[in-house]
């Protein structure tokens, strides 16, 4: 094929078509999958049976990577509803913490990086005369006003006045 055309076929894939916007054709690659790549060379078969901590539920592609490194825990912060991770693979990964012998996936329980300096950032001096100023831990307290104990409570507030019909599968 000449070089004209060779040119023009090329301008109008990448144009005209979705072709670009595909992952599978880009260099991008995930946080999971960049994770595993950093660390095989340091740990290499140490990763088996380990676990990764990530910030959203992983996607159906990242999930055959955790699998096939043979990452036996993922904790994960934010959901991914679309996320087919467990549909396809469900001979390898669970959201079920009971079931033996796959990659479990589990919500990660606690304060997430993205809140934590909103709750636990003082406004006052860090350094005195260029010093350190060292808290004293039974003084320090949350930034935040109202109590996290109320959250749960507020969840379930929501849920109840959800109309659950309107998420059903028929």
């Amino acid at each position: 094929m000449e070089a004209s055309k060779v040119e023009s076929v090329t301008r109008h894939l990448r144009q005209s078509t979705g072709l670009k916007d595909l992952i599978e054709f880009s260099r991008a690659i995930h946080a999971e999958m960049h994770a595993i790549l950093r660390a095989l060379p340091l740990g290499g078969e140490q990763i088996k049976g380990g676990r990764i901590y990530v910030t959203t539920y992983p996607c159906h592609s990242c999930a055959r990577h955790i699998i096939a490194a043979g990452i036996k825990d993922v904790y994960f912060i934010e959901p991914y509803r679309k996320s087919l991770a467990v549909k396809l693979h469900d001979d390898a990964m669970t959201e079920d913490e009971t079931e033996q012998g796959k990659v479990i996936l589990r919500q990660y329980d606690g304060v997430a990086p993205r809140r934590f300096l909103a709750l636990y950032k003082t406004n006052t001096d860090r350094k005195k005369n260029g010093k350190l100023i060292r808290a004293n831990p039974q003084l320090t307290k949350p930034a935040v006003k109202f109590s996290l104990e109320a959250i749960p409570r507020l969840e379930a507030m929501v849920v109840e006045r959800l109309d659950l019909d309107q998420f059903s599968t028929r």
